[in-house]
């Protein structure tokens, strides 16, 4: 991993400069200057892009050298000493195209013929080349990029995309479970038929080649393929698969942290957040609420976050919201590790305390009780297990906010809002410490969708209030909440409500079923 992350270096520097994938004619480099001077004489060379050094391992001493229009017809007529081949890879825009940007009718691109097909992706390319280098290898016949792209194109886009997912500072590429796995059995299929491979073996090998060029093609140092996340399992690992640099099993599932094979970083909003990629979920469809929540944050707040994973929600608390001091949950020891990193690496490291272990049990545990001006419950598909601790962590005086996190049908939310604040309510009436004659209010003043989670449910995020009502916000008709009376009584707000269940609470046999997220007696 240490050799081909210095290999590919250049690599990554090439991708802070503005080019795009173009056709190329690969030349040794002891040739590369005659053999452009020819192609530009003869009106073939694509002077929208400079030459670069190929990216293809197979070529190492070879410049890449753009080319438009009708270079394939004079290639063939044209003995040319030092060409090596043909590609497509990524080519820096040349200067003249930076300096006047759509002040140029761009050419038409390479092509051979009106017939001759090109690949329509990076994706498609990769598997061409790919495809070509296996058949030089066995000296079989190249039956020419068209042919290989007919047959790419009979698969589905699921084992075939037309593009992949970039995640990371470092432009690592991410596909899908699906995306040209050996375990589909059209892909295999595919495979079998273009280039007669039968064994497991001879495919896996050849796969090899395949992520090699992606990785080329995209100017990435990283390829890895997404994992099923367990549903079970309260740990809730990503299941992430490196494909390349090619590591052994062992190396995959022993190393982690700071350095290790998974290890990446999540730059936003100028918040660094490391952890491993195979070890750890990350979704950056929370970046909204991410921003959101620094925002709520007021200085000098004391916040609890449970649930805190790699600090999605600790680190814009203390970055930009600039709060006192936050108190972290987790129980996934991967994230942990990534968490205190991530606290030492953004500055903050000593206004946070992290607890590693159950959150449901470590508000009694470290006596987090009546200390919280706010608290994040920040789980999915459901964190109704940490709201008894979240409430019993709100500072008796003056109450404090909730920010409670759900997967919810669209046609439930208003359902969803008021059980919430009824099951919130619940836990006030049993707090201890409360003063005597005092009435407290649990009140939802805004729900907010993060999310599409699916065709009919969304990720959101309701902010509760819950404290006396001396100190509440001023409630709007379109609030839902509950009254808890000092009597020991309630009423729902408005009073003119309803309380359902909606479908997406807990149930022992509803869609929201696990152990996991479910309340648990507080030692």
């Amino acid at each position: 991993f240490a050799a081909f992350s210095k290999n590919i270096s250049w690599i990554c520097e090439m991708t802070k400069e503005k080019g795009a994938s173009t056709v190329v004619v690969l030349v040794h480099r002891s040739h590369a200057k005659k053999v452009k001077d020819l192609l530009d004489k003869s009106h073939v060379l694509d002077k929208d892009y400079r030459m670069t050094p190929a990216l293809s391992a197979e070529y190492k001493e070879a410049i890449a050298i753009p080319v438009c229009g009708e270079y394939r017809s004079f290639l063939e007529k044209t003995s040319l000493e030092g060409v090596l081949g043909q590609t497509s890879q990524f080519c820096p825009f040349s200067t003249s195209v930076l300096g006047n940007h759509g002040g140029r009718t761009r050419k038409q691109h390479a092509v051979a013929d009106e017939n001759q097909l090109q690949p329509s992706s990076l994706v498609e390319q990769a598997l061409v080349t790919a495809i070509q280098q296996q058949w030089r290898d066995i000296e079989a016949v190249d039956k020419g990029e068209s042919w290989i792209l007919r047959n790419v194109r009979t698969l589905d886009t699921k084992l075939c995309p037309k593009r992949v997912e970039i995640l990371g500072d470092d432009r690592t590429l991410v596909i899908h479970p699906r995306a040209l796995s050996l375990s589909e059995v059209p892909f295999s299929d595919f495979l079998d038929k273009t280039m007669n491979l039968s064994t497991d073996e001879h495919k896996e090998g050849f796969m090899i080649r395949v992520w090699e060029q992606l990785v080329l093609l995209h100017q990435s140092p990283r390829l890895v393929r997404k994992g099923e996340v367990q549903a079970e399992s309260g740990v809730r690992e990503s299941n992430f698969r490196i494909l390349w640099p090619p590591l052994c099993a062992e190396c995959q599932s022993e190393l982690s942290g700071p350095g290790s094979p998974g290890w990446i970083t999540v730059t936003e909003q100028n918040i660094h957040q490391s952890f491993d990629m195979t070890k750890v979920m990350f979704s950056r469809g929370n970046i909204t609420e991410k921003v959101r929540f620094g925002k709520l944050v007021q200085s000098g707040e004391v916040l609890l976050d449970l649930y805190s994973g790699i600090g999605y929600f600790t680190l814009p608390a203390l970055v930009h919201g600039r709060a006192k001091h936050a108190y972290a949950c987790e129980w996934n020891i991967h994230a942990v590790n990534a968490l205190r990193y991530n606290l030492k690496d953004n500055g903050v490291a000593d206004r946070a305390t992290v607890f590693h272990g159950d959150c449901r049990l470590m508000v009694a545990q470290h006596k987090l009780e009546n200390r919280m001006d706010r608290v994040s419950l920040g789980l999915l598909p459901s964190s109704e297990g940490g709201w008894e601790s979240a409430i019993r962590a709100l500072k008796l005086a003056t109450g404090g906010w909730l920010h409670v996190h759900g997967n919810v049908p669209v046609r439930e939310v208003e359902d969803w809002t008021l059980w919430l604040c009824s099951r919130l309510a619940t836990f006030v009436a049993g707090l201890e410490g409360r003063t005597i004659g005092e009435d407290w209010v649990v009140l939802c003043s805004h729900v907010e969708k993060v999310k599409s989670f699916a065709p009919t449910v969304n990720h959101y995020v309701a902010d509760v209030y819950a404290g006396p009502t001396k100190t509440s916000p001023t409630i709007e008709k379109t609030n839902h909440g509950v009254f808890v009376y000092a009597n020991g009584t309630m009423e729902l707000i408005p009073k003119t409500a309803v309380l359902v269940v909606p479908s997406c609470a807990l149930s022992a046999d509803g869609p929201l079923h696990q152990d996991w997220m479910r309340e648990v007696v507080n030692e």
